[in-house]
């Protein structure tokens, strides 16, 4: 569990950390436009690979963790169906960027990276009221584990298996 999440943030500030008027993802945002614009500084490159890592790392986890959530199908079949997207994705993603150098530039598949993550940001938005009840749900579930009552471990494995805790 990402360490905003284990100190009791949630997903949701998880994925929304401020930092100053930036969340995780518009900072992950920044760090791909820096690429696309600065691609031929080695320098750059690897200051901002480093900056854009660190942002991976925590969205990738806490964003599965909220997928797997708000998910209205059970819980195997949404992760099998978040995992083919984003394998197939990575598995596309050098080949359609080697097409796109060799017909433009550079500089495009890195600028196309950076207006997917604002597209992403607008996607999540909008999920924003699931992700909060997903929360709420989740919050209330802990806090009856943390007591020791078994329907709490009822309750939270037939949330697991239904995917969407409803």
């Amino acid at each position: 569990m990402p360490r905003p999440q284990r100190r009791g943030a949630g997903r949701i500030p998880a994925l929304h950390f401020r930092a100053g008027s930036a969340s995780k993802l518009g900072l992950l945002h920044r760090a791909a436009a820096v690429i696309a614009i600065f691609v031929n500084s080695q320098t750059v490159l690897v200051v901002a690979v480093i900056v854009a890592g660190v942002f991976i790392g925590v969205n990738n986890t806490v964003t599965t963790q909220a997928v797997m959530m708000v998910s209205p199908v059970e819980r195997p079949v949404a992760s099998a169906a978040y995992g083919f997207v984003r394998f197939i994705g990575g598995g596309l993603a050098p080949y359609a960027a080697g097409r796109l150098v060799e017909h433009t530039n550079i500089h495009v598949p890195f600028a196309i990276g950076a207006g997917v993550i604002v597209l992403g940001i607008a996607i999540l938005t909008t999920g924003h009221r699931d992700l909060a009840n997903a929360e709420r749900r989740q919050a209330e579930v802990d806090a009856h584990a943390g007591k020791g009552e078994v329907d709490a471990e009822v309750t939270e494995a037939a949330e697991a298996g239904s995917g969407s805790g409803s």
